[in-house]
């Protein structure tokens, strides 16, 4: 059986995976964000 010790350093590990992972852009946003740096409007 885990001491609580182990279990707390596995999910402070896991919580920053999940961070990294909230960070990321998706591949709409990015392109989003380049579609909002054209010039000339799109009609």
């Amino acid at each position: 059986m885990k001491n609580c010790v182990e279990t707390d350093i596995e999910m402070q590990e896991i919580r920053k995976q999940l961070e990294k992972a909230e960070d990321k852009k998706t591949e709409t946003q990015e392109l989003f964000e380049k579609l909002k740096k054209f010039d000339v409007p799109i009609s």
